[in-house]
């Protein structure tokens, strides 16, 4: 059904959360499609604040030792005021903190003749192209918008059945200058040297250095009109068919070189981008970026069974309409589904950098949190899908991202804590910062991120196979692995844990005070992790024939394995997020740092330690389904995994709540007009999200049976109300792809591929069955 791959309004986007986003993985652009000003709202995921910087002033070697003696003897207020004051309640320009990731600006298309009747506008998933119609004084007005990887440029066709004259001009809240000649204008900006926020935003340190330098070069080809630069503005006057073409270049090199130093002539790359794109054309532009976002969309389609009175639908009705039904629109589910693998094939491409908290769209200057890379969580949901969904060449920037975090991270290992290997908090940036953020301890405080993004290196070989990747990524996992190792103090009873220790962005309540508290000794999520990464470190080793004797750490890390302090059980049956019975500050926290063991690792099922898998089902009971909007993503998947269909699409039944970007209307967890998953505000971790838990209620493969075969769970928690539908090109460990189709009469076809020889055991609603397959090979299950 179209409405299942295409946004639709009849309306122009109110503001940037209406828009359509376009990208080709570096550049952004938001398409308001407006009738008299026509905005198009520009970035870049090169455009960041500040400088390569290795300072990192907290300094914790040095004062760990008296934090763990305070929580050893339980006086978990005092450690935490304490390290409060050390973290800093206050940065500034001498306080080294993460980078913003800044907007580039708006581009206006203003037209001469604003009436419109008839409007529509359309964003084609597949073609991932933004068309726009209506009528206006000049007769019948069309558009036509892409962002393409091959040419790397911005491109928007707009024709009319009569002559228009336009004006285009450019504005941003970023430091610069407009210039126009001929039929081109520039916007020349410079990023802030440092900023958290604009009113403290920065652009020259103390001895005089700037930001990233960059350029927003856009080009207007009018044949037969009359294009002329009228100061900071370009004018087209008699124009039947305008096409405007926009690159956008910065003189970033890498998280070590100081951008004057880059040596790199942005100015002449967008000329080159420019000429080129002129050069082949319209027409062939958009054949290659159809050619080029339909090899890997089309890999992937969910298709579900909707009533007709969904089809045809606009988007924004829709979804104002779903809190009203009993169930989500079936329309919208898929849309979801198809929306986010869109949207990685938008913002992540081999070459570009890795999404950050928006992707690569922006319109700030200093975006809500920096739209940095926060890792405590969000970071990595950008990626869940990119496996599972047969996006795997979208996790590029992501691994190019982590060899910079590690790079940094050994930095900040030995200055912050005179560690061997490479550390990482809950907050970085395009340089890689890898220290603490500023503030309170359960956000500033982290040093487990360095496991966590590691687990994409073994999952990426879990999919592939590829044994070249994982011996060229084994030096990471192991410096990530060392300097955890390291950072392990014995408790009383000789168990290791990390103290002190914090769960992301909760606390607990200190017994004796009744004070809210940020510190504990051994949170769940820190022992999850590191269990996770020293197997998986183990595992690698064992794979690449690395031994045991020939590497020291590798034994010391056999020998800590299983001293780790094991998880506990509450007296009422949950999880313990913070190590013993330390009561929950919020018991309804957005955070399930706990259940990291169900998802996204695999500690916690029902055939690997079935007990606490029963704990974490409990825990999240307590926890709530309803939250911010990324976070109902986590428990989606979250379900999916306790294998409840159901409840499971009635979480993304509450994601999927009109949410309101102005005053009045829903201010809690959803989604925006243009499918932008609201925290509020925006944040992209949950469309991902929301597409990574689609594709695991209809498919899992993370479980291993007795006797090694990859265990296949098919249609694991499929809801009543998806009573039929298909999806192609699902993956699951070990190399298999996978095609499923189901019908409201009861039919079940599954149609599965190996890349390489396997060995399997699958698990369907109607029996079970193991198979062998050889590279090449196909089986197709069904009910009998």
């Amino acid at each position: 059904m179209k409405s299942q791959e295409t946004l639709f309004e009849i309306a122009p986007a109110a503001d940037w959360n209406e828009a359509y986003p376009l990208g080709n993985g570096r550049i952004g652009a938001m398409i308001f499609d407006g009738t008299a000003d026509d905005v198009v709202a520009l970035s870049e995921d090169t455009l960041w604040a500040g400088r390569p910087d290795s300072e990192y002033p907290v300094v914790l070697k040095d004062t760990l030792p008296m934090l763990r003696r305070l929580l050893r003897e339980g006086r978990y207020t005092e450690a935490s005021d304490r390290f409060w004051k050390i973290c800093g309640e206050k940065p500034g320009p001498g306080f080294r903190d993460s980078a913003v990731f800044v907007t580039a600006g708006n581009l206006h298309i203003i037209a001469d003749d604003p009436a419109a009747r008839g409007y529509t506008r359309m964003l084609d998933l597949r073609r991932a192209v933004d068309t726009c119609s209506y009528t206006g004084t000049c007769g019948k007005v069309s558009s036509t918008a892409f962002c393409s990887y091959p040419d790397a440029v911005f491109v928007k066709r707009i024709r009319s059945a009569r002559a228009r004259n336009y004006r285009l001009g450019f504005d941003s809240p970023v430091k610069g200058s407009v210039s126009a000649t001929g039929n081109e204008f520039f916007f020349d900006g410079v990023c802030p040297a440092w900023a958290r926020k604009t009113e403290t935003a920065t652009y020259e340190t103390a001895d005089g250095l700037t930001g990233i330098a960059f350029r927003v070069a856009v080009r207007a080809i009018a044949p037969g009109a009359a294009v002329a630069a009228a100061d900071d503005q370009l004018v087209i006057d008699g124009a039947r068919d305008l096409l405007l073409l926009v690159a956008i270049r910065s003189n970033f090199k890498d998280c070590d070189t100081n951008p004057e130093d880059s040596g790199i002539d942005f100015r002449a790359l967008c000329r080159a981008d420019l000429d080129a794109a002129e050069a082949r054309g319209f027409d062939a532009m958009l054949k290659a970026h159809t050619k080029d976002v339909g090899a890997l969309y089309d890999r992937s389609r969910l298709i579900l069974d909707a009533p007709v009175s969904e089809e045809g639908v606009p988007t924004g009705r829709l979804i104002e309409g779903s809190p009203g039904k009993r169930f989500a629109p079936t329309t919208l589910i898929a849309l979801l589904y198809n929306f986010g693998r869109y949207l990685m094939i938008a913002s992540s491409r081999p070459g570009t950098r890795a999404t950050n908290l928006q992707g690569i769209w922006n319109n700030m200057l200093t975006p809500p949190w920096g739209s940095n890379y926060t890792l405590n969580i969000n970071a990595e949901m950008n990626y869940w899908p990119a496996q599972t969904t047969n996006l795997a060449e979208c996790l590029e920037p992501f691994e190019s991202q982590i060899r910079v975090f590690a790079k940094q991270g050994a930095v900040a290992a030995e200055k912050i804590y005179g560690l061997p290997g490479w550390c990482l908090h809950h907050n970085s940036d395009i340089w890689g910062f890898a220290g603490p953020a500023s503030g309170c301890p359960w956000w500033a405080y982290w040093p487990v991120g360095g496991g966590w993004v590691c687990r994409k290196i073994m999952e990426h070989y879990r999919f592939s196979g590829d044994n070249a990747y994982l011996k060229q990524w084994f030096p990471i996992l192991r410096g990530a692995a060392e300097f955890l190792s390291a950072l392990l103090v014995e408790d009383d009873e000789g168990k290791l844990m990390t103290s002190p220790s914090t769960s992301p962005e909760h606390g607990f309540i200190d017994p004796e005070t009744g004070e809210d508290c940020t510190c504990c000794e051994g949170s769940l999520m820190d022992l999850s992790i590191i269990r996770e990464l020293f197997e998986t470190c183990l595992e690698a080793a064992g794979i690449l024939r690395v031994g045991i004797a020939g590497d020291p750490l590798l034994a010391t890390l056999a020998e800590q394995l299983p001293r780790l302090r094991k998880p506990v059980i509450k007296a009422d049956g949950c999880l313990s997020e913070f190590g013993n019975e330390l009561p929950d500050k919020d018991p309804h926290h957005r955070h399930v740092s706990h259940l990291y063991g169900v998802y996204p690792a695999a500690e916690f099922t029902s055939l690997r330690n079935p007990d606490l898998f029963r704990a974490a089902w409990r825990s999240l009971n307590v926890r709530g389904d309803l939250s911010t909007g990324w976070a109902m993503g986590w428990r989606v998947i979250l379900r999916a995994r306790f294998l409840e269909g159901d409840r499971a699409e009635r979480i993304l039944h509450h994601l999927l709540t009109l949410v309101s970007s102005g005053p009045g209307g829903h201010r809690g967890g959803g989604v925006y007009r243009n499918m932008f998953d609201a925290h509020p505000p925006f944040q992209i971790d949950g469309n991902f999200g929301a597409t990574a838990a689609i594709a695991e209620m209809l498919l899992q493969s993370h479980e291993t049976t007795d006797d090694g075969r990859t265990l296949v769970r098919l249609f694991p928690a499929l809801p009543k109300n998806w009573k039929g539908g298909r999806i192609t090109g699902l993956r699951a460990r070990g190399g298999l792809t996978i095609d499923i189709r189901w019908g409201s009469d009861g039919t079940r076809t599954v149609t599965i591929k190996a890349d390489r020889d396997g060995r399997f055991h699958f698990i369907t609603p109607w029996g079970e069955r193991s198979a062998d397959l050889k590279a090449g090979g196909r089986l197709v299950l069904r009910p009998a």
